[in-house]
């Protein structure tokens, strides 16, 4: 059978068809089978098994006969269309897998503030699950705790709040630009990003502890992001180009600080809200107690705002 092919595959080769080729290699290698199909006497069109039995195999799917080689119209039919398959299947195109976007290489700058950045996350957390606090005040099972560091006291509240822990984090602490619309101290929110999850914070306050002390400028580098099931916000003072210090502001310091939102153990649909107040206001004539007084009431203030985000996130 090779050797009555070879006008034709010649023809094939003069053709320069690769599929074509390819398929004429692979009848070939089927011809030195034992179960390949061969020519017995003249060509007729048609092949016979060799062997005991010389029956006409033309209605065997895998019989193919020197005529449909040399016919070119049926050429087509035994060789795969570009595109396609070795059985004739459409092929999909190969795309590249889709390219990474370049990650933003930093400068030095940018890298001490992002050191900065996880130095005030350590702190405030350690700050945060320290075991001296003492609690001061309580509304429906939420608590106000307070505890003396480097000569000034320190607070945390904790509040739950009836809300998806997801939504409400994205709400609260990855959508910081909107906190003017549930945090009624804050007049105004900037941010200058630095890297994923660290950026330049510019807050502008609105009168604070019932109009006692006048608006109030914060800048603040912040670290963003999540530790398990728990979203956190930590951030401190610092000072940044971005936003240079103006005589119109009194400008606030804030020490190493965090806010947290973590789901409820016996409630998804619930979660818990956490954080410290740990700042410097530059208050120099206000009584101590007077300051104190105003933080309870700026707690109470906050745990209020907190419900009603949450009841709007639900909505």
């Amino acid at each position: 059978m090779a050797g009555g092919l070879m006008p034709v595959v010649s023809r094939l080769l003069a053709a320069g068809c690769p599929s074509a080729i390819k398929t004429v290699r692979a009848g070939l290698m089927v011809a030195n089978s034992p179960y390949c199909t061969t020519l017995t006497g003249e060509f007729n069109g048609r092949t016979t098994l060799t062997g005991e039995s010389s029956e006409t195999q033309t209605d065997s799917p895998y019989c193919t006969t020197l005529r449909d080689f040399a016919d070119p119209s049926k050429l087509k039919s035994l060789f795969p269309r570009p595109g396609a398959d070795s059985f004739g299947q459409s092929l999909s195109p190969q795309l590249p897998p889709a390219a990474k976007p370049a990650q933003k290489r930093l400068t030095k700058e940018e890298l001490a503030l992002q050191a900065q950045a996880e130095a005030a996350l350590e702190q405030a957390f350690s700050i945060l699950q320290a075991d001296d606090w003492r609690r001061v005040d309580t509304q429906d099972g939420d608590e106000l705790c307070v505890r003396t560091a480097g000569g000034r006291n320190v607070w945390k509240y904790k509040t739950v709040v009836s809300c998806s822990p997801e939504k409400f984090a994205q709400e609260v602490i990855h959508n910081c630009t909107n906190c003017p619309s549930w945090n009624k101290t804050i007049k105004k929110c900037q941010i200058h990003e630095v890297s994923d999850g660290v950026e330049i914070l510019r807050q502008e306050t609105k009168e604070l502890l019932g109009g006692l002390v006048s608006q109030r400028e914060f800048v603040n580098v912040r670290r963003r992001g999540r530790r398990g099931q728990m979203h956190y916000s930590a951030m401190a003072s610092i000072d940044h180009s971005a936003f240079p210090e103006s005589d119109r502001y009194v400008r606030a310091q804030l020490f190493p600080t965090v806010f947290t939102v973590r789901p409820c153990a016996d409630s998804p649909d619930r979660c818990i809200v956490e954080g410290t107040f740990n700042y410097d206001l530059k208050l120099r004539l206000v009584p101590l107690r007077v300051i104190e007084g105003a933080t309870f009431s700026a707690w109470r203030q906050l745990r209020t705002q907190l419900l009603r985000c949450a009841e709007h996130v639900r909505a």
